[in-house]
């Protein structure tokens, strides 16, 4: 999580709003990190609200078949072990002794999933399950594939448990900074160049990865002939932020954290509720436009997807709100141009940092309605001298920082002395 694994506290915002510090305890297999809230501020901030309202692993090469399992089948034989209230993509079921982990992991196909075995290290595991998909609980040492799981691991205050990371350099906040300096992280290169002598010389309890089909899964048959877990993490897939933020109870079933992730999160869904319920269901939504073209295809988040629900969630109307499903729609220019020309705000505009790139890109975006009105806005207010962007990181277990920034942008008034966190004009 961003700024040493703190919540942003802003003198800005009313008190109860004020996002406080994840207090993180480092011994490392038993951390209980906690927010601090009391009931009489967040009482004192509904108000507030109300207020201002008035005023204004995949399978192994080896055994395909085996490994696809839906999440329906085995539903159908255990009890679920907690609820989950917007993920779709992960669902734990309760065994005799152990725990069954069900992920899915394609954008297409909701019945492609993968199971692992979660036991605790003092019990037995269960007789004829394949070394690669049973996991020995609390985990000791892990490798990350994606910033996104160096994030949910600093919300658990897991993170000293991190040996090795891919892409080092773009890691942008949180303990695991301080790590890396210290030469105690190893970066193990990235998906397309994996140096996997380097990951089994680190004897992980397992690698976390974010999910991939069938076909791509050969580059990790070293890791898994060794009998190393791969662990899928779909998060990315999910339709909702609060669904992302969610993984949080996932990862926390290795580290036997359940409880802790139970408290974290349901944090999270309160601050993120509260300012959803100050939005309300505004009459005056700013029409939104989102990203770039790329090469010639002008790629917009899908309806379904956790942007277009941040964008509902803020009071914005999305020119693509009834486009189904998760992930992007790709567009050509000129159909992107005849519906969203006229706009009201811009967001996303992907690497940009001025007015200027975004003229080299295709002059015809001048004539965007936000270009002109100076209302253009991205989410790259924090990056590192590498190019990495928090946003891509924190963001994932913090939704509710990203909503209010999106409220700061489409409804100004309502938090009117906010000063956002990821998001800048480019100006």
């Amino acid at each position: 999580m961003g700024r040493e694994c703190t919540t942003r506290e802003s003198e800005d915002l009313p008190l109860p709003l004020r996002l406080h510090n994840f207090r993180v305890k480092s011994t490392l297999m038993k951390k209980t990190p906690y927010l601090h809230f009391s009931r009489d501020q967040w009482a004192w901030g509904i108000l507030a609200c109300v207020s201002l309202v008035c005023l204004s692993c995949g399978p192994s090469p080896s055994d395909e078949d085996e490994a696809t399992t839906t999440v329906s089948e085995v539903s159908e034989k255990s009890p679920s072990a907690y609820s989950l209230d917007y993920a779709q993509n992960f669902e734990i079921f309760e065994e005799d002794g152990f725990r069954k982990l069900v992920i899915r992991r394609s954008q297409t196909d909701p019945s492609d999933s993968i199971v692992y075995y979660v036991v605790s290290r003092d019990r037995p595991a269960p007789e004829g399950i394949p070394q690669e998909r049973l996991i020995r609980t609390p985990i000791q040492r892990l490798v990350t594939m994606s910033t996104t799981h160096v994030a949910l691991a600093d919300a658990l205050g897991v993170s000293e448990s991190i040996v090795g990371n891919a892409n080092n350099q773009f890691v942008t906040s949180g303990k695991l900074l301080e790590r890396i300096a210290e030469g105690k992280v190893e970066d193990i290169g990235n998906d397309q160049a994996l140096r996997m002598e380097q990951i089994l010389a680190l004897e992980p309890d397992m690698v976390m990865v974010y999910s991939v089909g069938p076909g791509e899964y050969k580059k990790y048959q070293a890791l898994l002939a060794s009998g190393i877990p791969i662990v899928m993490n779909s998060e990315w897939l999910e339709g909702n932020p609060l669904g992302r933020a969610e993984w949080l109870k996932c990862l926390a079933l290795f580290y036997e954290m359940e409880a802790e992730a139970e408290d974290i999160f349901s944090q999270i869904v309160h601050q993120y509720d509260s300012l959803k319920a100050l939005v309300g269901d505004p009459s005056n939504k700013p029409s939104v436009l989102c990203g770039l073209p790329y090469r010639g295809t002008w790629y917009v988040p899908r309806g379904g997807s956790f942007v277009g629900q941040l964008i509902s969630d803020a009071g914005g109307d999305y020119f693509w709100k009834s486009e189904p499903g998760t992930g992007s729609l790709p567009l050509d220019f000129e159909s992107v141009y005849a519906e969203a020309v006229d706009a009201q705000v811009w967001i996303n505009v992907g690497q940009v940092r001025n007015r200027g790139e975004i003229a080299q890109i295709d002059s015809r975006l001048l004539d965007f309605a936000p270009f002109q009105t100076k209302r253009v806005y991205n989410h790259n207010k924090i990056r590192n001298k590498n190019g990495g962007n928090d946003y891509y990181m924190s963001s994932v277990v913090q939704p509710q920082w990203v909503l209010a920034d999106l409220i700061k942008i489409f409804h100004p008034d309502l938090l009117p002395n906010y000063t956002s966190t990821y998001y800048q004009a480019v100006n």
